[in-house]
């Protein structure tokens, strides 16, 4: 019993990590959403002033390249992870409890 109740609690943390992984991507498009409304607002600002902002349109526009890539990363971070979370799950739920129920089915019918 202790061991279906230790299969059970690594079951429940795996999918609660997937859950806060779900949440992160969550947040992650809303930031990408503002920020891409926040890109194109300022840039149409600089662009009425161009002759007055081009030191300040290349600070902004490397600041949104270093966000993107930031962004990005985060992404392939986020995908791996729960790419990670719900194989390591499934195996446990499939190959592990199911081979261990058909061995206790087998066990009982003797």
């Amino acid at each position: 019993m202790a061991i279906c109740r230790q299969v059970s609690v690594f079951l429940w943390k795996l999918r609660r990590a997937n859950y806060s992984l779900k949440e992160c991507w969550n947040m992650q498009v809303l930031i990408s959403h503002a920020s891409v409304r926040a890109n194109n607002r300022n840039a149409r600002n600089l662009m009425r002033h161009e002759d007055t902002y081009d030191g300040a349109r290349n600070s902004f526009d490397f600041c949104m390249i270093m966000v993107s890539n930031l962004s990005n990363k985060a992404h392939i971070l986020r995908s791996i992870m729960g790419h990670i979370t719900t194989n390591i799950q499934s195996y446990v739920m499939y190959e592990v409890l199911e081979t261990a129920y058909v061995k206790l089915e087998a066990g009982l019918k003797r």
